[in-house]
């Protein structure tokens, strides 16, 4: 340092703090501040201990923010991951077949006689569990009602007489294939009920019959929520189906010279009444080589919807006729000669090795191998099919292979988030629905039999392991697994739980005893 000058200490950021050595107002002098420059201890040992700059602790101060930063921003990225998760699943639980969330411990929320007649839990709005049934009940007279009851407290809603009495029709040899039908998918949709004197039934011999060809018939269309019903004129009939805006009739017309019923279809406007179209179709059945065959079932023919389509098919399911919303016979593939398994929008159609997936009365695809019911699809993969045949094979909507997992052969299937969930055996197995590769399989099942059947469902959380016993008298479990496969949970279920299914965006129990009559819960 030159001579003659002093040094000078400076704070930055604060001009009150500059001290100038020998300044009266720095209280010392001016060799003082020699002895306490920086890097210099006093030679006595005293005097002011070395002053620490506010730069030092702003660099904490700027350290400690850094770290509430850090902080901040992973609780909020974790918040914003579980909002994310949380919407998804929310959106999932508007995807079809997914049930809404179930706990570890179900208990029964709701209970419904089911004395042998026909009944169906009306789907809730906007994804919502089903809370209120529909159905049809023979009185000992042979009068028929209609009812809609809440399952929660089985209080009736509302009741409409269908017909008068008719002693016949009390009877337990009669035959009735569909007397009433709602949309069990879509809320919102009519019952709507077949009235008429036809008689169907069982003769002396034990063979199917009719015992009264009947004159007169109607078809009812009741409002769900207010029970407000009305009605039009129509041909005598066996059952009715609701497909889209038509209420479509059936009358079996007998066989024809050489295999396979005749069916007359009549379709009437749902709203109106008013006859849109009518047409007879002969179901084509193989004269050697099907199923075994019955006489008193060869004039008999099943009338569903599936797959967007009017199924017409044999009783015992070797033929097939698929009509479109205008009466017109749809055009299928050749190895389309029978349904394996459908809903109102989706079939699966099958014969020869070969499936073909229909949607909305659309081919989509078909490929070789057996069908793999999707009972869940939210839409987040290419695959379009999913069959069995030397393993698991995924299909596009072009029928090209996406890949083949050899090793698991599964009945059903859950397409979700990008994942493909299926039983095989006693394990539940994740594939990754890009690739085909396996992501994990869990051992979840003990008793797998002829007698023990296994299911799949989902509430967009977990996986739902359901097991339960043909004969009725067996334990029926329900265990769960999260989608990563990783924690396995026991759910507990309510005393004398016989038989689990899934439907309405719930789980169900139904219980039945020898004479037929039963009842129907609501699991929660």
């Amino acid at each position: 340092m030159a001579a003659g000058m002093q040094r000078v200490e400076v704070v930055e950021g604060d001009d009150d703090d500059v001290t100038l050595p020998g300044d009266p107002s720095s209280g010392g002098r001016p060799d003082d501040d020699a002895r306490t420059a920086p890097g210099r201890v006093p030679d006595d040992g005293a005097g002011p201990a070395p002053r620490r700059g506010r730069g030092s602790r702003r660099g904490w101060l700027v350290v400690l923010a850094g770290l509430l930063v850090l902080v901040v921003g992973l609780v909020v990225g974790q918040a914003v991951i579980d909002a994310r998760h949380r919407a998804q699943v929310a959106r999932w639980g508007k995807v079809p077949g997914v049930l809404a969330p179930i706990g570890d411990r179900l208990t029964v929320a709701g209970e419904l006689p089911t004395p042998g007649d026909w009944l169906a839990v009306v789907p809730g709005a906007d994804g919502a569990v089903g809370t209120f049934a529909v159905g049809r009940h023979v009185a000992d007279d042979g009068s028929t009602h209609a009812y809609g009851v809440d399952v929660l407290t089985g209080g009736e809603a509302w009741a409409v007489t269908l017909d008068t009495p008719a002693p016949e029709r009390a009877d337990e040899r009669v035959w009735v294939t569909q007397p009433c039908v709602v949309d069990e998918v879509e809320a919102g949709g009519p019952l709507v009920c077949l009235v008429t004197d036809r008689v169907r039934g069982w003769d002396d011999q034990g063979g199917l019959a009719t015992l009264r060809s009947g004159r007169t018939g109607s078809v009812v269309v009741i409002d769900v929520d207010s029970g407000q019903a009305r009605r039009w004129d129509a041909e005598p009939a066996d059952g009715v189906q609701l497909f889209g805006d038509l209420a479509v009739t059936s009358l079996t017309l007998g066989t024809r010279p050489g295999p396979g019923p005749s069916v007359r279809l009549i379709a009437y406007d749902v709203r109106t009444g008013e006859r849109r179209w009518s047409t007879t179709v002969t179901v084509p059945v193989p004269a050697v080589g099907g199923m075994p065959t019955d006489a008193s079932f060869e004039d008999v023919a099943n009338v569903s919807v599936g797959g967007g389509l009017l199924l017409v098919s044999s009783m015992y399911g070797t033929g097939m006729v698929a009509l479109d919303a205008s009466g017109q016979v749809a055009e299928l593939p050749p190895d389309a000669v029978s349904s394996t398994w459908f809903d109102r929008h989706t079939a699966l159609m099958g014969g020869a090795g070969t499936t073909v997936l229909v949607r909305d009365g659309v081919v989509v695809a078909s490929a070789r191998g057996g069908g793999v019911i999707p009972t869940v699809d939210d839409g987040s993969s290419d695959i379009a099919l999913l069959t069995v045949d030397d393993g698991l094979r995924a299909w596009g909507t072009g029928g090209e292979k996406l890949w083949h997992l050899r090793g698991v052969e599964p009945s059903e299937a859950i397409l979700l988030g990008g994942g493909v969930y299926v039983v095989d055996g006693k394990d539940v197995v994740a594939v990754d629905a890009r690739t085909g590769t396996e992501r994990w399989r869990r051992a979840m099942l003990t008793d797998v039999s002829e007698d023990f059947y296994a299911g799949l469902v989902t509430d967009g959380r977990r996986l739902y392991v359901t097991l339960n016993d043909a004969t009725g008298d067996g334990e029926v479990r329900v265990t769960a697994v999260d989608l990563g496969g990783e924690e396995i949970t026991e759910v507990a279920l309510p005393p004398g739980t016989q038989h689990i299914y899934p439907g309405a965006r719930a789980l169900w129990n139904s219980r039945w005893t020898d004479e037929g009559a039963g009842s129907l819960s609501l699991l929660r």
